[in-house]
């Protein structure tokens, strides 16, 4: 990507603006070609078809201090100690970066171990809770509940409920 801007005073752009190409002019403006090209064409952006040896070209209008921004971002060759320190450099903070994301796994590892270890508790505790409640139904049942039907008295068929109804309301 050429990040050369055409001065304003060549390319008949307004005061503070630069005319780049639509690729440079996405980058700059932080949007997709597609979105500076829909933009064109309804007008939120200004720009300008200029003719080239290869054909056609679009000029988008982007305020100069943007493309100042980018043209700085894109630094050229420094010399050789300077392109070795920058990978040095580069390393360095990538291996920051891991070191906190490893610390913060382990933080997560020992919260989701907490969570499980309370889940347990909670899950113990219901069904100490659901046994006695459980023991207790049995023991009232027996003392007020009739005798049992016979087999002759027994209904001959089951319930007549769908086999969802039962499964969801047992």
């Amino acid at each position: 990507m050429s990040t050369q801007a055409i001065p304003p005073a060549v390319n008949g752009a307004a005061p503070h603006t630069t005319r780049l190409p639509i690729d440079d002019a996405a980058r700059v403006l932080g949007i997709s070609r597609a979105t500076v090209r829909r933009r064109l064409r309804s007008g939120g952006l200004k720009g300008a078809q200029v003719t080239t040896p290869h054909g056609a070209k679009w000029l988008v209008d982007v305020p100069t201090h943007l493309a100042a921004a980018v043209a700085e971002s894109v630094t050229p060759q420094g010399s050789p100690t300077e392109n070795q320190a920058a990978p040095a450099r580069d390393a360095e903070l990538l291996q920051a970066h891991v070191d906190d994301l490893r610390r913060q796994l382990e933080d997560r590892t020992r919260e989701v171990g907490q969570l499980h270890t309370l889940l347990a508790q909670a899950h113990a505790r219901l069904l100490t809770e659901s046994q006695v409640s459980t023991l207790g139904e049995s023991v009232g049942s027996h003392q007020d509940s009739e005798p049992p039907k016979s087999a002759a008295q027994a209904e001959p068929w089951p319930e007549r409920r769908r086999w969802w109804q039962r499964l969801l309301w047992g």
